[in-house]
């Protein structure tokens, strides 16, 4: 029997340096709040993907999806002398999208450290379409790194795949890591972890970035790589951590 399996667990995921007259800051939620509370001009940019925003989003937040082809053409119609605000689930694409509108001219930004995820997550307020923020209710969902540890436990080689429904890389890498998962059977023991449904698991393991692999053996980690860079990529990094051995 082999041991190959691929599980979707369901019930249970800095910034460059400032360019002359460019104003950037990585500011905790705390300080991230008060800052926009402070400032009234300010814009609000939620860079998630459109289906993220409508399940919950700041107050007077505008959705500007930063992996959508019209992202720059969006931004340029905002006010770049105005304090900007900007914010993804986790961090990772809010600083990318930061990045740009540097580039693009904006004179005061600001990136929220630990995106929707930590703001949500520590009850802030938040707009679910009624255009009213109020509180969320904390709720404690998914796996935790213990509940991980103990599907770990006792297996050879794992591939971890943290990623999410949104998220257009991890679409293209999902068939070609379950064609290598095949092709190796017993060697490989491969997780997909939807980080939207198990927020625990991702902030315990950093997740900021997707698609983001993880390589173990046993409970031990080996290694991990980020983002989708390829199938003769994919291959190198599960030689590299010693996958196909033995």
């Amino acid at each position: 029997m082999k041991l190959f399996k691929s599980i979707s667990i369901i019930a249970f995921f800095t910034l460059a340096a400032c360019n002359a007259g460019t104003s950037q800051s990585l500011l905790d939620i705390d300080k991230f709040e008060a800052k926009l509370n402070a400032a009234p001009d300010a814009q609000i940019v939620d860079v998630r993907t459109p289906e993220e925003f409508g399940s919950g989003h700041l107050l007077n937040a505008s959705n500007i999806n930063i992996d959508d082809a019209a992202f720059d053409t969006q931004i340029a119609k905002l006010d770049k002398a105005k304090p900007t605000f900007v914010y993804c689930l986790a961090g990772g694409r809010s600083a990318n999208a930061i990045k740009k509108m540097k580039d693009a001219g904006f004179t005061e930004l600001y990136d929220m450290k630990g995106g929707f995820r930590a703001w949500s997550g520590a009850r802030k307020p938040v707009d679910t379409g009624n255009g009213v923020a109020a509180p969320v209710e904390k709720k404690i969902t998914g796996m935790t790194k213990a509940d991980l540890d103990k599907i770990l436990t006792g297996k050879r080689y794992v591939i971890v795949d943290f990623s999410a429904k949104w998220c257009g890389p991890c679409k293209v890498l999902a068939p070609v890591l379950d064609k290598i998962g095949k092709e190796m059977g017993d060697k490989v023991f491969i997780i997909k972890i939807d980080t939207d449904e198990n927020p625990i698991v991702s902030d315990e393991f950093k997740i900021e970035s997707l698609p983001t692999l993880m390589y173990f053996n046993d409970t031990k980690l080996l290694g991990k790589t980020l983002g989708w860079r390829g199938e003769a990529a994919l291959r190198k990094d599960v030689t590299s951590f010693d996958l196909l051995a033995k």
